[in-house]
């Protein structure tokens, strides 16, 4: 998630390629995932990568990794 001036984007980037229903379902769920992240941005943008083949990068793993931990724990 990144923040500026008020605004707040969430980026999703799948490990996978995704079928164009699941991809809808995903950004809704992003959207409100970051409505509860974010609740005072005045504006919200959700924005999901098409598939990169090999996926995100080692760094971006573990970014994901720490998030999720974060909402198991």
């Amino acid at each position: 998630m990144e923040r500026d001036r008020g605004a707040a984007t969430l980026l999703v980037e799948p490990f996978g390629k995704l079928p164009r229903a699941a991809k809808d379902e995903v950004a809704e769920e992003a959207a409100k995932l970051l409505t509860f992240l974010a609740p005072d941005a005045g504006s919200r943008d959700v924005r999901v990568r098409p598939y990169l083949r090999g996926g995100p990068r080692a760094s971006e793993r573990r970014s994901v990794a720490r998030v999720w931990a974060c909402f198991t724990t």
